[in-house]
């Protein structure tokens, strides 16, 4: 038993000077700890890593790309006993090796559940999907039974009957969090309360007071990158849009809301976006970068389908306008565009044609609706509200022996 001495994140995806800034990385370096940053992209999704060229501006010595589980091994084995693993991954097929090293050697872990958003798929019908892919047919029918009324066990279960340890530490946000069916989540895992990871982001705004963004009267369009999205290759998902379908149809919009507003639309590029080289599709509208908490701060409304970043668009109390159109119809991307529209107590508009637009009490903000959803997708313990949420993990960490 000692203290925590080491810390070790482990992604799957690619790793931004954003993800550095967001995850406090260079907190905990100041705090003392031995930080290092496993990236397994290799390892779960070789192709996607061959195909996506994202830079990984990141100046950390401590840095190591994972393209083999004896790799992954090696380097746990020669670390002292005292680390702590953020895992920033999901399990899934693909991450299994990474859950089955970590239960193989008890590493002490976190898992992260704070980008989550409102979705209507019910436990019961992701718990069944869950077992068909794990285990055989017979076992899966008898502990489905026999756990029933709590299907959040009964996944934990299953993972704990192949051999993956519950996680240690569930680092969640907001109060439907907690209700989450996260198989990894399990009878002796300790909850830590903390925030969605944009209201890092909101915090630092607010505290920085940075000037350097528009002061106009203008709408901001959360953009997500939709057509050019790396994660196209990594999934089996088809986009419904060509380029120039989409962007087609965004341009005919904003042409109409900023004759009717009188005001201009302002892009907020998706992080991950490289529209340097692409003016044209947003019809040479200006385009900004990492500033998306400071540009919907001091902006009249946005604009957007189902971004993450809808959280900086509610803590700020700004009208939003949701976007679907029929091509996205029976899509994963509806689901959640309707949604999140519901929650905050409003209706989607139809991009189809402008004929279609029809923005009912969309330029509204239903103050009831938006705190309800700053609480159960946000931030839901209010003592919580002035702390950075690697500042509450730290607090914990330091706490505690393992």
């Amino acid at each position: 038993m000692g203290k925590i001495t080491s810390i070790v994140f482990i992604y799957a995806n690619f790793f931004t000077k954003r993800d550095f800034e967001r995850f406090g990385i260079q907190y905990f370096i100041d705090k003392g700890y031995d930080v290092k940053l496993f990236n397994c992209t290799p390892l779960c999704y070789p192709k996607f890593f061959e195909l996506t060229k994202i830079k990984e501006d990141i100046d950390l010595n401590s840095k190591y790309n994972i393209s083999s589980i004896s790799q992954l091994i090696t380097y746990i084995e020669n670390m002292k006993n005292n680390i702590h693993i953020v895992n920033i991954t999901f399990y899934s097929k693909e991450t299994h090796p990474i859950y089955e090293i970590i239960s193989k050697y008890n590493v002490h872990y976190s898992s992260l559940l704070l980008g989550l958003l409102p979705q209507i798929k019910t436990l019961k019908s992701y718990t069944k999907s869950f077992l068909k892919n794990i285990i055989p047919t017979p076992i899966m029918y008898l502990l489905y039974k026999r756990s029933k009324d709590n299907p959040k066990y009964l996944t934990n279960s299953v993972l704990n009957l192949i051999g993956i340890k519950s996680t240690d530490i569930a680092i969640i946000a907001g109060k439907k969090s907690n209700h989450e069916n996260n198989p990894l989540f399990g009878r002796n895992t300790k909850y830590i309360w903390c925030q969605a990871l944009d209201y890092d982001n909101y915090l630092l705004s607010i505290k920085n007071s940075r000037q350097t963004f528009e002061k106009e009267n203008y709408l901001v369009f959360l953009d997500e990158n939709f057509v050019f999205h790396p994660d196209f290759n990594r999934s089996k998902a088809k986009n419904p849009f060509t380029p120039e379908q989409y962007y087609g149809i965004l341009c005919k919009f904003f042409d109409y809301i900023e004759k009717i507003a009188d005001m201009k639309v302002i892009i907020c590029a998706h992080p991950k976006a490289e529209y340097e080289d692409k003016p044209e599709l947003f019809g040479g509208r200006k385009i900004v970068y990492f500033q998306t908490s400071d540009y919907v701060r001091n902006s009249y409304g946005v604009l957007m389908h189902c971004s993450t970043a809808i959280n900086y668009a509610v803590l700020n109390r700004k009208p939003i306008i949701f976007m679907d159109h029929s091509k996205l119809n029976g899509t994963i991307w509806q689901v959640y565009i309707k949604e999140m529209a519901r929650c905050l107590d409003k209706t989607p508009v139809i991009l189809d044609d402008v004929r279609t637009y029809h923005f009912g009490n969309n330029f509204e903000v239903n103050e009831k609706y938006y705190e309800k959803y700053i609480d159960e997708y946000i931030i839901y313990r209010k003592d919580n509200r002035d702390k950075f949420s690697w500042e509450i993990l730290e607090e914990y960490l330091s706490s505690i022996e393992i």
